[in-house]
């Protein structure tokens, strides 16, 4: 007897499951916006104290020989938009001609390898030294 093997069809592509991961894509993506414009209400209310931000000051070394140099950069979050307003306006003090890195608004730069992480940073040789020393005085 010869037995005949029946084939069936696959149902990878069948239209109910296209539907289901398409309504379960939309909602997930809908949450995290939801989320995400939650974190930014959060922080509209947020007082951020510069003396406080001045405490958790960050100072990195370049792994480089020659022209790494030593870096302060303070990090946030992207929906954080006060805290980098303070944050610039720190680092802006801190130099002789008011410039810090990066200036644009929402690029990500740096050293930062996590998503949705942002940094801005001065190079050292950047820093006047008068005013960080007053600002060390001054922070307690």
């Amino acid at each position: 007897m010869v037995k005949y093997l029946i084939v069936q069809e696959s149902t990878v592509g069948s239209l109910p499951d296209i539907i289901i991961i398409l309504k379960s894509l939309i909602i997930s993506i809908s949450l995290v916006a939801l989320i995400f414009i939650c974190l930014i209400i959060y922080d509209h209310f947020q007082k951020y104290d510069d003396i406080k931000l001045f405490n958790s000051i960050q100072n990195r070394t370049g792994t480089r020989s020659f022209g790494g140099g030593e870096e302060i950069y303070f990090r946030y979050w992207v929906w954080q938009r006060n805290k980098r307003k303070h944050i610039t306006s720190i680092l802006a003090y801190l130099t002789y001609d008011n410039r810090y890195f990066p200036k644009e608004k929402w690029k990500k730069q740096g050293r930062v390898k996590f998503p949705f992480r942002r940094e801005c940073w001065i190079n050292e040789h950047k820093v006047d030294r008068e005013r960080y020393k007053e600002i060390l005085i001054n922070r307690h």
